[in-house]
């Protein structure tokens, strides 16, 4: 991940430019602080970047409405309603006056985290960009595999300077070598992967974490690159043709979206609790919290691009998989 201790350490160092000029003004430690999450620090500083609702969801919303130009828009007021505890220093949003709820408070507040599942559905695991994700995944793991990349590496990159590096890099075994010419050359010419088969939750609930332990799991990359290698070798013999498989599923913890935001309720006194504590309350805000793990899905991806063959190719990589799989695919 890039929000760990360590890496903030190091693009904060005295080896980089930010983190010189933080150190001449004394601020480096308390940023520092912030940004890990170390204790000594008033904590609301630390929500402010790293809530539920913080600075970086506004942030991102509404930057990605405008380079998307979707109609998702929230309403600026909902910043005026943070407040600071005093006696704890955590930040909450006061959803009390009176005795009784605000009700605008909480719409303004669910209509920011319905922002964010839309955006969520429409675009962060639209089909188009989990299949640019699947081949970058796929040949910075190659790269680092065939020591051609390390994570000090990732981490000084753009994106611009990733590919170039990923599309020059020479690994020990040529065929590895090859494959990751090949989706450097698809990268950067938008020629995706095409989808095979896809796996949804809540059609694979009751296979979903043996896929995840069998090939996602850390440490079982080579249980699903012998995987993808005996679908290729199996296309080629039964199929007649040269392609390349990637089995792929988004990160487990998309399905994990609370709603961790502090509030102040009615009927609480001076508490402030998670407002998914009061999901029983706030229908719109349980609806979210269960729509997220209908969003997870796993994929095989192809090279292929002729319509007969993918069907063909779907038939044989879903008798390769347990059973119990559900593919909702349909070429």
């Amino acid at each position: 991940r890039h929000d760990r201790p360590e890496r903030f350490e190091a693009m904060l160092g005295d080896d980089t430019e930010v983190g010189r000029a933080l150190a001449r003004t004394g601020l480096r430690v308390e940023v520092l602080r912030i940004l890990t999450g170390r204790p000594g620090g008033p904590p609301f500083a630390a929500q402010v970047l790293s809530d539920t609702v913080d600075a970086d969801l506004l942030d991102y919303l509404r930057r990605d409405a405008y380079y998307t130009g979707l109609e998702l828009r929230y309403d600026d007021r909902v910043i005026r309603h943070f407040c600071v505890d005093k006696a704890s220093g955590r930040m909450f949003v006061d959803c009390a006056k009176a005795g009784m709820l605000r009700e605008d408070i909480v719409s303004e507040l669910l209509r920011v985290l319905e922002i964010r599942y839309h955006f969520s559905e429409r675009v962060y695991y639209h089909h188009a960009k989990i299949a640019a994700g699947a081949l970058l995944a796929r040949m910075v793991e190659l790269a680092l595999r065939g020591g051609a990349l390390t994570a000090a590496d990732l981490q000084a990159a753009t994106d611009q300077s990733l590919l170039d590096r990923l599309a020059a890099a020479r690994l020990a075994d040529p065929e590895d070598t090859a494959r990751l010419h090949r989706f450097a050359d698809r990268f950067r010419r938008r020629q995706l992967l095409k989808r095979v088969l896809v796996l949804p939750a809540y059609a694979n609930a009751a296979v979903q974490e043996e896929l995840l332990a069998r090939f996602f799991a850390p440490g079982r990359a080579e249980e699903r690159l012998r995987w993808e290698a005996e679908r290729e070798a199996e296309a080629a013999r039964v199929l007649g043709c040269d392609l390349d498989v990637v089995l792929y599923c988004p990160a487990r913890t998309m399905q994990l979206k609370e709603a961790r935001t502090l509030v102040r309720m009615p009927d609480g006194g001076d508490a402030i609790r998670p407002l998914s504590d009061f999901a029983d309350r706030v229908p719109r805000l349980r609806d979210l919290e269960a729509s997220y793990p209908r969003l997870w899905k796993a994929y095989v991806l192809t090279s292929e691009t002729d319509l007969e063959i993918r069907r063909r190719l779907q038939e044989l990589c879903l008798a390769a998989l347990p059973s119990q799989c559900v593919n909702v695919l349909s070429l």
